[in-house]
């Protein structure tokens, strides 16, 4: 990671074994799967006065055909943390995989400890701890991007609509409007679950029907009254 180009030196060299060269090459895919890590000095972890206030968010799948999106409120006392895994959970997810929150316009990559923790491996930390800050710290028309899995490379727009401190804020975050069921973990990312869509049930390759457990899911569904009962139930993933 700290000298990518001394390794593509070493995969263009024409003494260099085929076997090699694709041990490099994918090496170097892996790196550049990898979120880029900027400096996050200095950053609010809140903003006292919009602590009680109520963030209306709207959030949907990047680059997915029918869109598929969720419009819900979230206390601005509520961490990211917590901000985080309720975007996910609305949207289908397993849980197999590491995620984090980032804001382009500042640069700031928000993450909990165990994902600090796990990527520390691969290189010195800039994030910011998602357990640590309030979402009252972000800005009405602020405009995010979660993502999960990096090798999937699932993304979710994340827009700060409007930000109420006339209301009182709900306990648990509560999705107002939405439309379609999320995705489906590991089937090869945004491109595949699009194409999976598109496929009729008569169509689909047996082994993934089997995989997926025997029949084609409704990527239409929406049960809004049933994830917001989940939604009283943090962590999400327990």
């Amino acid at each position: 990671m700290d000298n990518p180009d001394k390794f593509r030196k070493i995969a263009q060299a024409k003494e260099t074994p085929p076997e090699v060269v694709k041990i490099i090459t994918d090496m170097l895919d892996l790196v550049d799967m990898m979120p880029k890590r900027s400096k996050s000095k200095n950053v609010p972890t809140e903003n006292k006065e919009r602590n009680s206030a109520t963030y209306e968010i709207r959030t949907k799948l990047k680059d997915f055909r029918p869109s598929i999106w969720r419009r819900f409120i979230i206390s601005g006392n509520s961490s990211v943390e917590i901000l985080e895994r309720a975007i996910l959970y609305m949207f289908n997810v397993d849980w197999g995989h590491m995620y984090d929150l980032y804001n382009p316009e500042t640069g700031v990559r928000y993450e909990n400890q165990r994902n600090i923790d796990a990527m520390s491996e691969w290189g010195p930390r800039d994030s910011i701890n998602s357990e640590k800050v309030k979402v009252s710290a972000f800005n009405e028309g602020e405009k995010l991007l979660l993502s999960y899995d990096y090798g999937d490379g699932w993304e979710f727009e994340v827009n700060i609509k409007k930000i109420d401190d006339t209301k009182e804020p709900p306990k648990y975050p509560y999705i107002i409007s939405g439309k379609g069921l999320g995705i489906v973990d590991d089937i090869g990312g945004v491109w595949s679950l699009e194409d999976y869509y598109n496929t009729p049930e008569d169509e689909m390759n047996p082994e993934l029907l089997d995989w997926i457990g025997g029949e084609k899911i409704d990527l239409d569904k929406f049960d809004k009254e049933e994830l917001n009962e989940g939604l009283q139930h943090p962590p999400y993933w327990e």
